[in-house]
């Protein structure tokens, strides 16, 4: 009896961790791809191809959310820090918006100002948020 409690207790726990490990792979995923993206997006605006920069901002500002259960747990885990986090989120899209915009323009100056601006909202999410979305 105690063999069978133990065992069931354990495969309680090894099926809970794996669920929590799992619960934000999406957001994690999610976060993988807007990073490389961000690599081609600062390459292509340091070599100067502005078309490979719009396809790479675009891809930015028109990425697909996490999952529904996903985008739930973050904002139950934030609170009403949650507002914030998706302020954070509007700034990285808007000036990724307005950066493909501007070197489909052509305008390459403008596309750097808006990709520091894009930046500016990674980071500052990432400061704010980041640890407080790692899995415990």
């Amino acid at each position: 009896m105690k063999n069978r409690l133990l065992l069931l207790l354990l495969l309680f726990l090894c099926w809970g961790s794996t669920a929590s490990a799992m619960e934000i792979s999406g957001f994690k995923n999610l976060m993988r791809q807007l990073q490389q993206d961000f690599s081609t997006l600062q390459a292509a605006l340091l070599s100067g191809d502005l078309n490979q920069a719009a396809q790479a901002a675009d891809a930015i500002a028109h990425h697909q959310p996490p999952p529904l259960e996903e985008r739930k747990w973050i904002m139950t885990r934030l609170g009403k820090q949650a507002l914030k986090f998706k302020e954070w989120d509007q700034q990285v899209h808007q000036a990724t918006k307005r950066l493909a915009e501007a070197a489909q323009a052509k305008d390459r100056k403008k596309a750097q100002e808006l990709y520091q601006q894009a930046l500016q909202g990674c980071f500052g999410c990432h400061h704010q948020f980041r640890k407080r979305l790692r899995q415990p």
